[in-house]
């Protein structure tokens, strides 16, 4: 075997999905989904420290003491999954990594995943310098590590269907700012979903070419706000049940100036899009002084 000594650093970018529709619960209880998902600036930090030879040790740790830490984290999942993809040996690696958190946690923007797929791509770079390999398939990540690495790893502008496992590119979504804003409550993707199963309403894709029309037409006539009437998430009537004050911070928002405000994931957290010359700082730092106890983060479309 020959000996391998690496160490790279590599940013895991957060998702937004811009819309989310869940659709019908599958027989492997996983959730059909429709969602346009964009990547944005805040990010994650990745190290990965990796050698053969020596004792086997796996360490994988975050800065914050209250997240999850070794085999609890996501990034150690999708770790052995690669090595299981790849067919080598984890017993003959040492691997040391160390993950520095700027996404909030449960916050419906893919922190976990964006790690994750983050953490498939350094060992990539470690494995495969040259570039001669054939990427693990979306599906596998989406079954083997979660529903979302399959778009974190791939990013863009991308129109998600299946459980996340299935991605249409499409035309950029323009670089625009963004303000999210988490409020102060976690909300469980697995009760989340429970709710959707228990109000059994029955929700309709919708066409991928029809929303591709609408996209185009959109992004050439620059009518971003016409998208507050289009785009929609499953889950925000969840999120104004079990957090009222929800509906506050949708209402500041789009009061705001924005072009279009929604719910991101399973919740909590609410985005905001704004023209490409707003400068967001006077509309956050409003935002933090209406509502102290949210987290409120200035970002952009990448």
């Amino acid at each position: 075997m020959k000996k391998l000594e690496f160490s790279g650093r590599e940013t895991a970018p957060a998702k937004v999905n811009l819309s989310l529709k869940v659709l019908e619960r599958r027989p492997d209880n996983y959730h059909n989904i429709q969602s346009l998902m964009v990547t944005v600036g805040l990010c994650d930090r990745l190290s990965l420290f990796l050698r053969s030879g020596g004792r086997s040790d796996w360490r994988v740790s975050c800065d914050h003491a209250d997240l999850p830490q070794e085999k609890k984290n996501i990034a150690y999942v999708a770790a052995r999954a690669f090595f299981n993809w790849y067919r080598i040996n984890p017993e003959n690696y040492s691997l040391d990594l160390r993950i520095e958190k700027k996404i909030p946690h449960k916050a419906g923007l893919g922190g976990g995943s964006a790690d994750a797929a983050a953490t498939l791509r350094l060992l990539e770079r470690a494995f495969f310098p040259g570039g001669d390999f054939a990427a693990m398939p979306a599906a596998y990540m989406a079954h083997e590590i979660g529903a979302d690495v399959a778009y974190c790893y791939r990013g863009g502008t991308q129109f998600v269907s299946g459980i996340g496992e299935v991605m249409t590119e499409l035309e950029p979504f323009p670089r625009l700012p963004m303000m999210l804003v988490k409020p102060p409550c976690d909300v469980s993707t697995k009760e989340a979903f429970a709710a959707l199963d228990r109000a059994e309403s029955t929700v309709a894709g919708v066409q991928l070419h029809t929303l591709l029309q609408t996209y185009k037409k959109m992004l050439s006539e620059r009518t971003y706000g016409e998208f507050n009437g289009i785009l929609e998430n499953s889950f925000l009537p969840y999120l104004l049940e079990v957090y009222p004050e929800a509906e506050d911070l949708l209402l500041a928002l789009r009061q705001s100036g924005s072009l279009f405000a929604s719910l991101t994931g399973s919740g909590p957290t609410i985005f905001a899009l704004y023209a490409k010359s707003s400068d967001l700082r006077t509309s956050a730092a409003l935002m933090r002084e209406t509502f102290p106890q949210t987290d409120v983060y200035e970002t952009a479309i990448v």
